[in-house]
């Protein structure tokens, strides 16, 4: 059991290791645009996630899931989520906005509570509470002192927690999951290469860093929630939810010491309220969870 525990410590590591580094990786890349980009992160991703079908012999339940009506139904719009997400990503990381990415991914779950508030009939507890109404007070911050609406970071926040609300109404085995969702991307993504290619502003084959750099898109989207999967079933839930801080992290370190964006006294108000309501969160969090573990040994 402590051997499975410290492999899931390492790969839920590794997983968002990998998704706070992709800020790195699409800088590379910067020249190629953003819609090129993520047609790309999808084709590889099909190509790499047809080989991991093919060597774990999964062909069945990715013909299960696209045979299902139902099913499919609800991988269109997580589908739809997700290529939302990836876009606005890879556009603001591009566009120098890396800090708003990052403030996105910090009251993802907070918004995730909210979601399930109201979608799902699940009840906020009074801490919750308080740490959306201060995720509230952030946003409003910059409404007020910017002058505009954060839109890359409710995008985000909403997008990531739009998907995550349809994996919970339709569990779908994560990478079966994700590789129906980028096979129903495929053909826009194909078109939009085709259209690309034909009108000569395609990227890819004419910069040689684009070239060699844009294939690895597929495996660095697969192999972290490969990942992240395995560590899912190595350790506690609870304990996994805390590594969601890991990425967001990272990135706002890239965003300061890196690529030298500018963090505003408004900007750092509206971080000091996220990060104090995640504070409340994580510690409520904790708590139900030994609470339930004295009640499961009770």
């Amino acid at each position: 059991m402590v051997n499975a525990n410290k492999q899931g410590v390492i790969a839920a590591f590794g997983a968002y290791l990998l998704w706070g580094l992709l800020p790195v990786y699409f800088k590379w890349i910067a020249d190629t645009g953003a819609l090129e980009i993520l047609a790309h992160r999808v084709v590889w991703s099909v190509i790499f996630l047809a080989i991991i079908a093919s060597i774990v012999k999964e062909w069945r339940q990715v013909w299960r899931a696209l045979s299902d009506w139902k099913t499919l139904k609800w991988l269109m719009g997580s589908s739809a989520f997700i290529a939302l997400n990836w876009l606005v990503f890879i556009w603001a990381v591009n566009d120098g906005r890396i800090l708003e990415t990052s403030l996105g991914y910090y009251i993802n779950p907070i918004i995730n509570c909210f979601l399930a508030m109201l979608l799902l009939g699940e009840r906020m507890r009074p801490i919750q509470w308080l740490a959306f109404a201060l995720a509230f007070v952030g946003v409003s911050i910059q409404i007020f002192q910017v002058g505009y609406l954060p839109w890359v970071t409710l995008v985000l926040a909403l997008s990531f927690g739009g998907y995550g609300i349809i994996k919970k109404k339709r569990p779908v085995e994560a990478r079966v999951g994700l590789f129906v969702e980028t096979l129903l991307m495929l053909p826009l993504a194909i078109g939009y290469l085709g259209y690309l290619f034909h009108s000569g502003d395609m990227v890819f084959g004419q910069s040689t860093s684009a070239t060699w750099l844009l294939p690895l898109a597929g495996v660095l989207t697969a192999v972290p929630l490969l990942l992240f999967t395995a560590a899912a079933n190595r350790m506690p839930f609870t304990v996994l939810s805390f590594f969601q801080y890991v990425a967001p992290s990272m990135t706002f370190l890239l965003a300061i010491l890196v690529y030298g964006e500018t963090l505003s006294v408004s900007m750092l108000l509206t971080f000091a309220c996220i990060w104090t309501g995640l504070v409340f969160y994580s510690i409520d969090s904790l708590r139900r969870a030994n609470s339930a573990r004295r009640s499961d040994h009770g």
